[in-house]
């Protein structure tokens, strides 16, 4: 039997990543491409806010899910017992809506009064467009939002590098725990890639826009900058979906 919290979290992160995936590879990538640039400059007013709203605050919620994931891998394997009581669906339901309360919360501004531009810029032999905010006061506060995103990040590897050395351990114990290792060790393994991509994608984002703000420049080139940002989405696009069957394929 599966577990309703183990549905409730993955839909999250299936919902999340459909929609963020859908808006970059339908509005970002062509505008990256340099498809239709005139197309892209003229109605960039609309098309940054929904790439942004991607950007930022969707593709940003499996931060908020992952770190919950490693905390129901840290109960499945350190108390047991209590773990189904602790992770019944009335907890992940609460979490579910406060982390898309969060999210639309983030949106809203970005639909209005945020304003954003396009233009254009060398990308080898590709004039590609990219989009801006206009004013870099909400620039500034959505780095922040990031950047305090971010920090849910460090515990989250503390867990995952916790639970693995212990997992590696189990192995010299009794059967009983080795049995433990057996449920919990395939789960946390595919929890723990899904979170690669993001962490990527966090240390790309935010230490560029750290450095824009206080240089005003950028610490990496365009193309540069651009091709990690892909490394790590695809990365998390591509394990996603696999580690998820693998962690939902059975209750645990």
């Amino acid at each position: 039997m599966r577990m309703q919290h183990g549905f409730a979290l993955g839909s999250v992160l299936g919902i999340s990543d459909l929609v963020s995936a859908t808006g970059y590879l339908l509005l970002q990538e062509p505008a990256w491409l340099g498809l239709a640039p005139d197309f892209y400059l003229k109605n960039a007013w609309w098309i940054a806010k929904i790439v942004n709203i991607c950007g930022i605050a969707v593709s940003n919620v499996p931060i908020f899910i992952h770190f919950f994931l490693a905390v129901n891998r840290l109960t499945a394997v350190r108390l047991p017992a209590e773990h189904y009581h602790i992770w019944q669906y009335p907890t992940t339901r609460r979490i579910t809506w406060v982390v898309w309360t969060i999210t639309i919360c983030v949106s809203l501004p970005m639909v209005y009064p945020v304003e954003f531009q396009g233009y254009q810029m060398d990308n080898g032999s590709i004039k590609s467009v990219a989009f801006h905010f206009v004013n870099p006061f909400p620039a500034q506060m959505y780095t922040l939002y990031v950047m305090c995103l971010s920090i849910l990040i460090f515990p989250t590897v503390v867990i995952y590098v916790y639970l693995l050395t212990y997992i590696w351990f189990l192995k010299f114990v009794s059967r009983y725990k080795r049995h433990i290792q057996t449920i919990v060790v395939k789960s946390t393994v595919a929890v723990f890639f899904t979170s690669l991509g993001d962490v990527i994608l966090t240390i790309v984002l935010g230490s560029q826009q750290l450095y824009w703000i206080l240089y005003q420049k950028d610490l990496l080139d365009p193309p540069t900058f651009w091709l990690t940002f892909k490394i790590g989405r695809d990365l998390h696009n591509i394990a996603t979906p696999w580690s998820m069957l693998l962690l939902f394929k059975r209750d645990y």
